[in-house]
């Protein structure tokens, strides 16, 4: 009985996913790179600011500061693409 029950719910569940439509359309595709991109630079940006309060030297703080202004720059660029 409980292996019936189990073979029926397979069955059951295999044709619930055949009428699924599972094809994936192109603008979803390009939601989610754009969001992984947009969550990398956002990592790195968090990065560099916690070095930047860890450095004592003016000349790399000023490298890790245009490097995020850089990365904030790009993050902008994505986030008004169409």
């Amino acid at each position: 009985s409980l292996d019936s029950l189990s073979k029926h719910m397979g069955e059951y569940v295999k044709e619930v996913f055949d009428k699924i439509d599972f094809e994936v359309d192109d603008k979803i595709v390009e939601y989610i790179k754009k969001d992984l991109e947009l969550r990398r630079i956002d990592k790195r940006i968090a990065e560099i600011d916690s070095l930047v309060l860890k450095v004592t030297s003016d000349e790399e703080k000023r490298i890790l500061l245009k490097a995020r202004t850089e990365l904030v720059r790009q993050k902008m660029k994505i986030k008004n693409q169409k």
